[in-house]
Formats: structure tokens, sequence, C-alpha cells
């Protein structure tokens, strides 16, 4: 996708609370049956590394979790 510089926010503190205050996320695998988009509750971890870690939470009865073991 293409971001014009005067557009990009580069700030790691304001990327992480634009995270936090929006923690649903949408996950995207290349699974057995093509291209299947599912949202997820995501969590930042901001000590994992310079820019953080996420975090995401997949159902059991979800079949995803199945998918993208493979």
């Amino acid at each position: 996708m293409y971001l014009p510089s005067h557009f990009e926010e580069t700030r790691i503190e304001e990327l992480h609370g634009y995270i936090t205050a929006h923690p649903l996320g949408t996950l995207i695998i290349n699974g057995p049956q093509g291209l299947d988009a599912n949202h997820l509750p995501f969590e930042l971890d901001t000590c994992a590394s310079t820019h953080g870690r996420l975090l995401a939470h997949v159902a059991r009865a979800n079949p995803l979790w199945q998918e993208a073991k493979n």
C-alpha cells in the first residue's frame, strides 16, 4: 500500500496507543481453502521488544487455530 511520507506515523508511543485503544484486528492466513480472514482480539506486549509484540486469542471452536499450524 502506498503511504505518502506526510501521512506516515513513526512514533512508537502513538502507534502503541492506537493499538491499545483499538484492540480488534484482522488476521489473514493463506490456508488449505485459500485466503481466510478472521477478526480477533489482540493484546500489545510493549515489553517484548522495541516495537512490541502482538498476541491474539483464537477460540478452539474457530478452525483457524488448526489451519495456522500447517
